[in-house]
Order: C-alpha cells, then structure tokens, then sequence
C-alpha cells in the first residue's frame, strides 16, 4: 500500500488516510486536514473524490488574489517608467524630441483653452436665406445683439468682436453660431445666465477637440449609472456634469463652517424614456434630512412605481450618532410604505455578509442592523467592492431591496477614473405589456338558467348514438355542450375597467376625501385661522381611521375566502408583478419580442425539462414484485357524479372550453354519457386529442426575467379528463395501501399527511438523537424539476413491478403518449408536439 508524508504533521501516512490539496498539491492527513468524519464522507475522499479541496495557506491565499493583481499592475508601470528612463539615457536624442513633442502639444493645447474661452457657441437660431453674405452677417448680429441684450444687461454689442457660422451652408439646415467676446468674463456672464433663454435656442461653451473626446469618456463611462460620493459642489453645472438624453437628480454635501466639506453627495442619471415610455421622476423629500447625504427619488414607469435611494453615509464621522438614527429612521418610515431599492456607500467594513443577527457589531452597525432585518431587506451584493493596495477587500457598497425579484444581473465592474471602489452594475427589471389589441371573450355563466339548460341538453343527447368511437363520443358531447352555452351565455367581450380606487374603497371614504379637500382649501385661504384647521384635521383623521377599518374588513374577508383570493389579492399588493413577458432572449442571447418567437422560446426551453430514454429491458428495482395486480376499474355513476359535483367553480377552463361551473351544474344530465365515455376510454385505451393537449402558461421563479429557463410551466388540460384521473387515482392509492407499498416515511400524496407532518416526525428524531447526545448530520436536497424529469419509460416500468398492469397501465401509457401543448403569450398560440414516451 502506497504511502506520503504530510507536509504539516511530517507523519508518513497511507494515501487512503490522505488528502490532496488541489491547489499547492501537497498531502494532508485527515488529522491536520480539520475535515470532520462527515466532511470526509461527504467529499468522498475514501471512495470517489466529488469536491475540490484546498489546505489553509491555499484558501488564505485566494483572498489575496485581488491585492496581488494590483500589484503586480503597480510593478508593471513601474518597469514601463524604467524602460522608458533607460531609453532616454540610451537614446538622448530620440527621448528629447519625444519631449520636445509632448509639451509643444501640451503648450497648444493650453494656448487653444484660453483662446476658446472668450467664444460661446449659440444653437437653434434661423439663417438668413439671402444669397448676399453682407446681409447674412447683418441679420446674424441683429440675432446675437438680441440674444446678448436678454442674457444679461452687462453684455453689450461693442463686447462682440466677431460673428462666425459654422461648417458649410446647406438648405434646410441650421448652422452654430460662434461668438468671440473681447474678453474671457463676457463669455462667463453669458453662460451663467443661458437659463434664460427659451427653446430652441441654447448656448454652449466652447472646447476644444481634447476637451470634447474626454467628456464623451467620462459620458460614456457615466451612462446609465448611480453615482455615490459625487465630491460635487453647487457651483459644478452645465455640460460638464450632463449626459444628453439623461436628467440629472443630485444632492450635494452641505458645507459647514468647521466641518468637512470635501467629498460626499450622491447623484442619479436617469434616462428620459425607455422604448418610447416615459419615465415620471419625482424628488421625495418627505424623506430626506440635511443631516444625511440620502436622495429619495420616486420613480414611475406607467403603473409600475418604486422609490429609488441612493446613500453616502460617511465613515468616522462624529456626528454618526445623530446622523445615522435619523438615515434609519427615515428609511424604516419610506420602507413601510414603498417599495424600495437602495444603493449606495454604507462604509461597514465589520459587517460580514450575509448578515445575521448573531454578529456583533459596533453601535451604528447594530443600527443598520435593526433597521436591515425590521424592513425585510435582502442585500444582492456578494462580492468586495472596494480594492485597496495592502487592505483586505471589502464590501462597502451594497443593494438592496424589500423586494427581490425586482433586481437581477448583479455584477462588479471595474471603477471609475481613479476609484477604488468597483461599479455595482444591476437590472431593476418591469416587464410592461403593450396594450392587447384583442380583447377578451367570456361568458356570463353566472345568468345562466340551469333549469331550462339541462331539459334542453337532456333532449339533445338522448337523441345521439353512443356507441362509436371514444373520440367520437367526447366530439359529439363537447358540440352538444357547445351549442347549448352558445344560446344561453354567449361569449361577449369583456373590457377591464381601470379602478384608480381600492377596492375597499367606498362612497363613504370618497365623501371624506372630498371634505378634507374642501376643509384644507378654507384653511389655505386663512392660514390663521386655527379652528379651520383643526376642522381638517379631524375630517383627516376621520377619513384615514375609515379606510384602515374598511381595509382590514376587506381582507379578513379574503383570507376567509380561500387560497386563490389571497394569492390574488397579495400578487396585486406586489410592485415586481410578473405576468407573460413582453420580451425574453433566445438561445443566442438576442432579445425577442414578436409573439411566435417569444412561445417557441419558451417551448424550447420547457422541452429540454423532459427525459427521453431508450426502450428499457433490464431495470433494477430495490423492492419485490408485486403479485397481485390492479388492471380492471369501473367507472361507476356514482364516482363520476361525486367527482363533477365536488368540483370547484372557481377552476379555469381547460383547452376543451368546457367550464367546470357548467359540469357541475349539469352533472345528473351529463353522467350517463361521461360513464360510456370512461368505461369505453378505458377498456379500449383510446383517448380522446382534448385530453392530451393543454394550455401551458409560464410562471416567473426568480431571476432574469428575460431568461426563459426562470419560468416554470404551469399546463391547463381538460377537466372531465381530470375527473376520470381521479377516480383512476383514488383506487391506484387504495390497493397501494392494501398491498403495503407505501412507505411509513411518505409524506407526499398521501391521505392524511403533509409537509408538516414530515416536519414533526423529522423534528422528533432529531431532538431524540440530540437527546441522546449523539452527532447529528442534516441534508437538505433539492431535484431541479422533478416532476418534468421522471422519465416515463422508466416510469412506466416501474408501475408495471408495482402491480398496474393490463388495462391500467395501458390507459397510462396512451395518456402519456402523443401529447401536445400550447403557448399563450400575447395573444399567440403555436402547437407544439410533445413526444417523452
């Protein structure tokens, strides 16, 4: 048996007792390794190694990863600035015409600045169309004298030396004007007053070709972007700081008399418009203190709205006491009532994230801490954000949200300029759906007389021949059932209202608001009046007192109403509402936006979920056949009717367009024929195309929204071939039972017994072997998917072993076969073959 040495221990030990680094290499003993008895298992170190595994040194040495990188970057420009020093001494001549070059270029660059800054540019001004060039340049003073004479009255015509247009004279086009002043303070006084002037005209200072290639950077490199710790102050305007197509939402640090004034403020670029919608921006500073550097933004995008934070909170500051209470409070208040996404710079290098309530923190940090928790945040950031050449990495900056699956993408990019702090990039994602040109059709059955239906639908099946086909049999019911909702609730197309109001709103509430608005205008009127307003004040009250009552009646009423009313009702309190997506991306990454293409996105991705496996002969299964065997049901009047009366009204409508509210209304007319159909379904193993077809409708998990593999396939299919699958199922279960097949330890699916079930027997064993002071190893596993990837050969020959045969088991192999399905997104539906068995 081979043996090595532990490089720790310098013990020789056998390779099995061993484990190999795979980093450095080197060899440990499970001893000097720290892995516990489990650890060794689990990795499979004395079988099938399964994870990787690196010693200490090694693991230390990732965190320094990062550090090295800059210096190893910080040594590279040092033996470039060598390389360069050694050239010169070499080549003298070379290196002193290269000098030579770069500051005549340095030289003309700052000539050209000073001589730029007596000019403006001014645009949005019409030409004259005369061919003479003396009467062009005489309507072109008359322009600026008037544009100079509004500007400022300390700017007078005698400051102009010339008038020039810019670039060359082409119909229909409207050329810059550049104006060169005497001296370089006219030109300031005119750009510090360009506010006045109306659209289209607009002024601009002028720069020069280096200092228009480096503001594009910094645009660029700005775009899109939160910005924290701006270091700007109230005198930094204009073009410098704008991004075009971006407004710019700032909130400058304060400066004190003592304090600190260098650094901090934050600000917010946001685009304008986003695929033709507006983006309604609103400063909320309700919120917002002058002790804090915290800008409140509400930001609206049709009927989505969230209230954007952007933070620099200062480290060491000795006021943090004052200061941070008042930041935590204020966002603890906006958290309570918004749904909110906050960025910025916290300056917690303690903190250790995920963050728990077990980490002892400093005092402020104990803040953030109650504040974090108090408003069910979660912070998306997982990476060190700030870079620092001798300091380990830390995670400084941080996103967060009371709401997750608004943000997705989160990733750490290179900082800007001379940062040492990373870009936190991330999508805060709304899908918006373009208004449905189509509308949508639904009957009234709720006005449908039952008694008059079922003596009509009782005549006409009376006189159909029953004793065709399966297929043909359903066909004709499904006509009959057809015709009969077509006279009697006919599909009508339905518009949805938009209802600003809640729906626990009422006349009453309404009434008081339109008090309280009459109320606050009488004060506004005579602000010293103080009995007016202590009149609104009570209205006021009165109206919020109201709606709170009427609020919670409204949803106790719901949570008594079962699962779906909630679930309705809790989807709609949600600001990250997830419907069809407008949009999605394709295999390739491009993004996808026509109909046929976003469903056979989807289709493609929902068909790589199911296993398709060769004929299977030689199948292992761990338990004893079953002798006895359950291949013979009969569907009897009473179980179908059971079934169609036990229905739920509430139930959407499968692929058939056959309502569950009109099965179960009409169950005593339709049973007799729906028993032949069964009976004859399941003798013969035909089964009809409705009832292997379904509508699938995907649902967002979580994730990039965009990403077609984050939504799961929910499928609607026929409802009278759920009932049968009942029926099917409930004596499937009971001979499983009879025949013992079941284990103890199954909690799914079976009668009586739950996910909390299996919490409490879990829960009991475990405390009985903490009890017994005996170690306790818990696994949590988790099948991607597991019920689309049973694979149904395998399937199937597994329920054979269990004892489903003969007719029973051909049912199931037919029903499972030649299934095809549909994608409803945007009013586009493409059939799509299924093929798993």
């Amino acid at each position: 048996m081979s043996t090595t040495k532990c490089y720790q221990c310098v013990k020789s030990v056998n390779m099995e007792d061993a484990v190999q680094c795979d980093g450095c290499k080197r060899h440990l003993c499970f001893t000097c390794s720290g892995l516990t008895s489990s650890e060794i298992k689990v990795m499979g170190l004395k079988t099938k190694r399964t994870m990787l595994f690196l010693c200490k040194p090694c693991r230390e040495g990732l965190f320094q990863v990062p550090i090295l990188i800059k210096a190893v970057d910080a040594l590279r420009d040092e033996v470039q600035q060598l390389r360069l020093e050694l050239a010169s001494k070499s080549g003298l001549t070379d290196a002193t015409s290269a000098s030579k070059t770069v500051t005549s270029d340095v030289i003309a660059e700052i000539r050209e600045r000073e001589r730029r800054a007596c000019n403006i540019l001014i645009a949005g001004t019409k030409e004259s169309e005369a061919e003479d060039v003396q009467i062009r340049q005489k309507h072109d003073e008359n322009v600026v004298n008037n544009i100079i004479r509004n500007l400022n009255d300390e700017i007078s015509p005698s400051d102009v030396l010339k008038i020039i247009r810019l670039g060359k004279r082409e119909t229909g086009k409207t050329r810059l004007l550049k104006v060169v002043f005497k001296s370089r303070w006219v030109a300031v006084k005119a750009l510090q007053n360009k506010q006045k002037l109306s659209k289209p005209l607009q002024i601009y200072c002028d720069q020069t070709p280096k200092q228009r290639e480096a503001l594009q950077a910094l645009r660029t490199e700005l775009l899109a972007r939160q910005e924290k710790e701006t270091w700007l102050k109230s005198i930094d305007k204009g073009a410098s700081i704008s991004i075009p197509g971006y407004t710019l939402y700032r909130l400058d640090r304060k400066i004190i008399p003592g304090g600190k004034s260098r650094g901090g403020g934050v600000a917010v670029y946001v685009r304008k418009f986003i695929n033709n919608v507006p983006i309604v921006v609103k400063k909320n500073s309700a919120y917002m203190s002058e002790l804090t550097e915290a800008l409140y933004l509400d930001i609206q995008l049709k009927s989505h709205h969230f209230l954007l934070v952007v933070i620099y909170r200062a480290d060491n500051d000795k006021e943090w006491n004052i200061k941070d209470k008042i930041l935590y409070e204020n966002l603890s208040t906006a958290s309570a009532h918004n749904t909110m996404v906050i960025v910025g710079d916290f300056n917690y290098r303690d903190i250790v994230w995920p963050l728990s309530y077990k980490q002892s923190l400093h005092d402020s940090a104990q803040l953030f801490q109650k504040f974090y928790f108090d408003s069910a945040l979660c912070q998306l950031v997982t990476e060190p954000t700030r870079y620092q050449s001798g300091n380990i990495p830390s995670l400084l900056d941080l996103v967060m949200t009371n709401e997750e699956d608004l943000i997705s993408g989160i990733t750490n990019s290179a900082p800007i300029g001379k940062s040492d702090h990373c870009v936190i990039e991330f999508q805060i994602q709304y899908l918006i759906s373009s208004p449905s040109a189509q509308g949508l059709f639904r009957r009234a059955l709720h006005k449908i007389n039952y008694e008059i239906v079922n003596a009509e639908l009782k005549n006409k099946l009376c006189s159909h021949d029953w004793s065709k086909s399966v297929d043909e049999q359903w066909m004709a019911l499904k006509d009959e059932v057809e015709i009969v909702l077509d006279r009697h609730a006919p599909l009508n197309m339905v518009k949805k209202k938009k209802n600003l109001n809640k729906p626990w709103i009422n006349a009453s509430i309404v009434e008081l608001t339109k008090q309280k608005k009459i109320l606050w205008d009488s004060y506004v009127a005579d602000k010293k009046c103080d009995t007016k307003y202590k009149a609104y004040r009570d209205c006021n009250n009165r109206c919020v007192s109201e709606a709170r009552r009427l609020r919670s009646l409204y949803e106790a009423k719901i949570v008594e109403s079962g699962n779906k009313p909630f679930y309705t009702h809790l989807r709609s309190c949600m600001a990250s509402k997830v419907g069809l997506p407008p949009v999605v991306r394709d295999e390739l990454g491009n993004l996808v936006v026509e109909g046929s293409k976003i469903a056979e996105a989807f289709a493609c991705e929902f068909e790589k979920t199911y296993s398709l496996e060769p004929d299977l002969n030689n199948i292992s299964i761990p338990i004893p056949r079953v002798k006895n065997s359950i291949d013979d049901i009969k569907f009897t009047s009473q179980d179908v009717l059971m079934v169609l009366k036990s229905l739920n009204v509430n139930s959407a409508t499968g692929p058939d367009n056959v309502p569950g509210v009109f099965l179960q209304s009409c169950a005593e007319t339709i049973t007799p024929v729906l028993v032949n159909i069964l009976n004859e379904s399941y003798a013969s193993g035909e089964i009809p195309k409705d009832w292997r077809h379904a509508i699938v409708t995907p649902v967002f998990k979580k994730g990039d929204k965009l990403d077609p593999a984050n939504y799961r396939p929910i499928s609607l299919t026929s409802i009278v071939c759920k009932c049968m699958e009942k029926i099917i199922c409930k004596k499937v279960k009971k001979f499983l039972a009879n025949e013992k097949i079941i284990p103890d330890n199954q909690h799914g699916f079976v009668e009586r017994r739950s996910t909390t079930t299996n919490l409490l027997s879990c829960y009991h064993r475990w405390t009985e072997e903490l009890d017994k002071h005996n170690p306790l190893d818990i696994f949590y596993l988790d099948f991607e998917r597991a019920f689309d990837k049973v694979p149904h050969r395998r399937l199937l020959v597994k329920l054979e072993h269990l004892g489903i045969r003969g007719n029973l088991l051909k049912w199931i192999k037919n029903y499972l076969s030649g299934r095809t399905f549909q994608h409803a997104s945007l009013g586009f539906r493409g059939l799509y073959n299924l093929e798993v068995c």
